[in-house]
């Protein structure tokens, strides 16, 4: 079956945002390797507003996964580590360690996303 152009577009642009994803993601990694909990605290506040408004729909764009997502795995990282970061950021970090777990229990509404994701429903059910 031939391949349209359209479909072509579409193929290009969701690569173009994993591309965007994983740069991200990415990032956050290094920047927990090197600032440990720091990082996850700037994190959190960088995006409270997002956190403590978002009331269960998750937002994202070609360029930046869900932050829900991010939290989650710097969270997962700095608390997997061999350093014990979650006992650090359970004392230390008291404000920051509930949000984080308050957000990850929250469940998910909605998804407030851009064009790219009519384009990946259509490419993945696509025959």
């Amino acid at each position: 079956m031939a391949v349209g152009p359209a479909r072509e577009q579409r193929e290009a642009e969701l690569m173009d945002m994993g591309y965007g994803w994983m740069s991200e993601i990415f990032s956050d990694l290094v920047a927990c390797a090197i600032a440990g909990p720091a990082y996850l605290c700037a994190f959190v506040t960088h995006f409270i507003g997002q956190i403590t408004s978002s009331r269960g729909t998750v937002a994202y764009d070609r360029d930046h996964p869900p932050t829900r997502l991010r939290l989650k795995l710097i969270y997962d990282i700095l608390t997997r580590s061999d350093n014990n970061w979650e006992a650090t950021l359970t004392r230390e970090f008291p404000f920051v360690h509930q949000i984080v777990k308050e957000w990850q229990s929250r469940e998910i509404t909605s998804y407030a996303t851009g064009d790219l994701t009519i384009a990946a429903k259509i490419l993945l059910t696509a025959d």
